[in-house]
């Protein structure tokens, strides 16, 4: 029998990620600012969306995520399943209201730790803003919190005339190392360094930690996922999984749910 081939995208605030998945296994994926419009003329994503046999879309910015599924339906009549399309998600969630509902991105990552991982799940999403949940491996969505993002939060350090000279520090181009102490510093650049890197470790551990106390009497597997994961997880302690394609593999979850149930 001919293997399945699904892409799913997740259409973030700042950025667009899509994966092709071969039955549930990712095979390759691709990401580029949601703010510029996908053309049909994109080599790498016309192959993706060609190779697939149907697409499934979760999108936090409702514009882009009309946009993108009426290319795909119009330009490639791929059928396209989205979750605002009052998909299954198998996950049993008492948060937010019919105004302002738990976010799809936040759906898809539940659904990933739920039924892809099988695990309780604590999930630390670096991404535009930094949102914290916790979901059960039976699918039910314990709540989570809603912080500034990373960027967002050392951007303002940048409008700062005298600090503009070490602008490389705000940049998260690269991977953080540690920094061991002594921590109060004698000039303007090792102090910079110091205290971006205690903010980020200790607001991230930190909240890690809390959350953890309010955790049913069951081990929870904490998870980092978002653009800025890999850059940040080799300061962080307490992170048990790191996947940046969290997401994603709930899409894939999520979609073959549904096709079960079809």
């Amino acid at each position: 029998m001919r293997p399945n081939w699904l892409l799913a995208i997740d259409i973030g605030n700042s950025f667009t990620h899509c994966g092709l998945f071969r039955e549930k296994n990712l095979i390759i994926e691709m990401r580029w600012p949601t703010r510029e419009k996908i053309k049909e003329g994109n080599n790498c994503f016309s192959y993706l969306v060609k190779k697939a046999d149907e697409v499934i879309i979760a999108s936090v910015v409702a514009k882009k995520g009309e946009e993108l599924k009426n290319l795909i339906r119009g330009n490639y009549r791929k059928k396209v399943y989205s979750l605002k399309d009052d998909l299954e998600t198998g996950l049993k969630i008492s948060y937010g209201s019919k105004e302002s509902p738990l976010g799809e991105d936040r759906i898809a990552g539940a659904s990933a730790v739920a039924f892809h991982y099988r695990k309780d799940g604590i999930i630390v999403d670096l991404g535009t803003a930094t949102t914290i949940s916790a979901v059960t491996k039976e699918g039910k969505f314990l709540g989570g919190l809603i912080a500034p993002g990373i960027l967002s939060a050392l951007s303002f350090l940048k409008k700062a005339e005298r600090l503009r000279p070490f602008s490389s520090y705000f940049l998260m181009n690269r991977p953080l190392r540690k920094i061991p102490p002594p921590y109060l510093a004698q000039d303007t650049e090792n102090g910079i360094r110091n205290g971006i890197y205690l903010f980020l470790k200790s607001f991230l551990e930190g909240t890690i930690k809390k959350i953890k106390l309010e955790m049913p009497q069951r081990s929870f597997t904490t998870f980092l996922t978002g653009g800025l994961s890999f850059l940040l997880s080799p300061i962080l302690e307490g992170i048990d999984i790191i996947d940046p394609f969290l997401n994603l593999r709930g899409l894939c979850m999520i979609y073959y749910l549904n096709k079960i149930r079809r």
